[in-house]
């Protein structure tokens, strides 16, 4: 296992992977999906089937790139940690952070209830979800236009520490978008991890 973050040191790692406290999170994702969540001891470990080889070169080549990314943007948690984890005859890229507030949870939606992005407006009943949403909207546009890069809008996809002072971005996915009027256009966006 090769490990990069300042989170969690290897030993923790294994801890918390093999805990009985340990539960799956599949209903955080499509069934379709090919990302893998398990929640354990505060930390939120993931990894997505996409980022598995047999040959550890090519794993290490997506760590170095999500390494480079994440260290660039600072739009995760500090303490998100990557490693590389071999399994079942391969090597899997994962990562680990710390179990925060999303911003779908801000607004009440349930588990599994469907979000309706285009009628936000029935989701925000409080000043704090308000304030949630708008904070991810800011951080969205600001990595857009500072970097050209897209944010996955989901509520899901963003969330506070208990002291809600700092929005983190907990989704991997990051997008290059070449020219703005391209941002409507899914076809055209490409993926830095």
């Amino acid at each position: 296992m090769a490990q990069r973050g300042a989170g969690l040191g290897i030993a923790r790692i294994f801890s918390l992977l093999a805990s009985d406290a340990g539960h799956e999170w599949g209903h955080k994702v499509a069934a379709t999906s090919s990302t893998r969540l398990l929640a354990s001891g505060g930390w939120v470990f993931k990894t997505n089937c996409l980022y598995c080889s047999e040959q550890l070169e090519s794993v290490r080549a997506c760590l170095h790139k999500a390494l480079a990314v994440t260290s660039a943007l600072r739009l995760w948690h500090p303490a998100k940690t990557w490693f590389v984890l071999r399994a079942q005859g391969c090597h899997w890229l994962c990562n680990a952070t710390p179990r925060l507030t999303t911003i779908e949870e801000l607004l009440g939606i349930d588990e599994g209830q469907y979000f309706d992005g285009f009628n936000i407006l029935l989701y925000l009943k409080s000043r704090q979800a308000l304030l949630a949403w708008g904070r991810m909207m800011r951080l969205r546009m600001q990595t857009l236009v500072s970097r050209h890069l897209m944010l996955d809008m989901w509520p899901s996809n963003f969330g506070f520490e208990q002291s809600q002072n700092a929005l983190y971005y907990v989704d991997d996915e990051v997008y290059y978008v070449e020219r703005f009027r391209d941002i409507l256009d899914w076809g055209r966006w490409h993926p830095l991890i």
